[in-house]
């Protein structure tokens, strides 16, 4: 009965995201929209006063985001504006959310229980999916993905035999009490 129920809220959330995505306005100056305009336009100045170049060296949290939104601006020959760019990367944004939210689910699900996968899909769905940032192009969003490989890694290294837990274990309670001391 459970399951039928997650995925009504996954898809509940979905044209949720499909509601906001036509409600919401153009570009609303986040950092993130500075970077499509430069991906536009090299030659634009921030309100700040710096290029490009300075900019990304000011801020280097932003160059995946940038080298994502470059690449698709040279990759899709319809992408000509600044707003164009913004709607593709919104909806790349949204997806990413989702499928990060489905790889997340389908991690729990395998190295812990259904119980767990069934609160992190909630979680994921009321804290990520029905909030308006996902629809924003942002670099957490995209660094996502590689938070979520990074889990199953970590979930698929503890269940190996070939590894001593009692070590692992001893090692963080080691470090926890140096750090707590």
């Amino acid at each position: 009965m459970m399951v039928r129920y997650k995925w009504i809220l996954f898809v509940i959330v979905i044209c949720w995201q499909i509601v906001m995505f036509f409600a919401l306005g153009p570009a609303t100056g986040f950092d993130a929209e500075w970077v499509i305009d430069y991906v536009v336009n090299p030659q634009v100045i921030t309100d700040k006063g710096l290029d490009g170049a300075s900019y990304l060296s000011n801020s280097p949290n932003n160059y995946l985001l940038f080298f994502v939104e470059l690449g698709i601006y040279k990759a899709l020959p319809f992408v000509t504006s600044p707003e164009a760019l913004l709607l593709v990367m919104r909806v790349i944004s949204v997806l990413v959310v989702d499928v990060c939210a489905i790889g997340m689910y389908a991690v729990a699900k395998r190295y812990l229980n259904d119980s767990v996968a069934n609160i992190v899909l909630l979680l994921w769905c009321i804290l990520l999916g029905l909030s308006g940032w996902c629809l924003h192009p942002y670099s957490d969003t995209f660094c996502m993905p590689f938070t979520v490989i990074n889990c199953a890694f970590c979930f698929w290294l503890l269940s190996q035999k070939t590894i001593d837990k009692a070590f692992l274990s001893s090692w963080k309670n080691r470090f926890l009490s140096s750090c707590l001391a």
